[in-house]
């Protein structure tokens, strides 16, 4: 991960990826305060409406949480996204890295495997919930909020925004996903 910065090998880091991405950039990864799962929103920064990647996001974004670890900001990385329990949820290292505590990739598919998979995590009480409905595979918050996943050309179309590194239709170096 530390040569694929210094390369400036474009990275999109998902949940455990960013803690991964934290570590390698001078940041901590750590144990947090307990768990964060489940549909919750984020606060874009100020930072995160001139990022090539997070641009137009609303203020509040509504994304699925499924972790208990957290990291520390790496020196010189930028905040893009942030929520009050665990403050670091996205950020830029450079500018071709990105690391997302929370998950935009998933749909409702990935969602039951990650209950089927998790089921104490799971349980009712562990979880704070905004209610979704799903239309087809896309979470769509209770409240006309945003569909809070990107996958497919969605996700490609936010990666072709980063410059100068990576254009569709090229393959990506690097993605990781947990």
């Amino acid at each position: 991960m530390r040569a694929a910065l210094e390369a400036e090998v474009p990275v999109l880091a998902v949940c455990l990826g960013a803690q991964l991405l934290a570590a390698a950039a001078g940041g901590r990864s750590r144990p947090g305060s307990g768990p964060q799962i489940g549909w919750d929103e984020v606060r874009a920064t100020s930072a995160a409406h001139a990022d090539p990647l997070f641009a137009g996001i609303p203020e509040h974004l509504p994304v699925l949480h499924w972790h208990g670890d957290t990291m520390d900001l790496p020196a010189g990385a930028t905040l893009l996204a942030s929520c009050d329990r665990y403050p670091v949820q996205a950020f830029r290292v450079g500018g071709s890295a990105w690391g997302l505590q929370f998950h935009l990739e998933v749909d409702k598919a990935a969602v039951d495997a990650f209950a089927a998979a998790f089921p104490g995590e799971a349980a009712p009480g562990r979880t704070r919930l905004l209610p979704v409905t799903w239309d087809g595979a896309t979470a769509r918050p209770v409240g006309g909020h945003r569909p809070a996943f990107l996958h497919g050309a969605a996700l490609a179309d936010a990666l072709a925004a980063i410059p100068p590194h990576w254009s569709a239709g090229d393959p990506v170096p690097l993605i990781l996903l947990s």
